[in-house]
């Protein structure tokens, strides 16, 4: 075993470098930023807090309708464009979305994350 692998294993990482039992592959970052949240364009938009955000996905409160596998569609004032998911399942506090493009993904993770830091996000896409 590698010098990697004993302290992975000790940590209790596994092989990909994210915890055993962890599905996600990039870190929760808390960001309590307003969203929108919709269907398709006809449909109106649900407002919800980001609870976090990461380059996977974001988690949104408080829960949404729909079932796991559903697309939606990922809004936020003051950022052009929409970022597609899917709802991915139903947690304690919101509902857990996955992006389905990953740049637009970690994009719009980004943003959030600058966002909640108080960082300079205007006119960023």
């Amino acid at each position: 075993m590698g010098l990697f692998q004993t302290i992975a294993s000790q940590f209790g990482i596994g092989a990909r470098g994210r915890a055993r039992g962890e599905r996600r592959l990039s870190v929760r970052v808390p960001v309590q930023i307003p969203v929108r949240v919709q269907r398709d364009n006809t449909d109106p938009a649900t407002q919800c807090l980001a609870v976090d955000v990461s380059a996977g996905g974001l988690l949104a409160a408080p829960h949404l309708s729909g079932s796991t596998g559903e697309r939606v569609m990922i809004g936020v004032d003051g950022r052009a464009g929409l970022v597609e998911a899917v709802i991915a399942g139903q947690r304690p506090v919101g509902t857990a979305l996955v992006f389905i493009d990953g740049e637009q993904g970690r994009c719009l993770a980004d943003w959030l994350e600058r966002r909640a830091r108080g960082g300079d996000v205007v006119g960023k896409p």
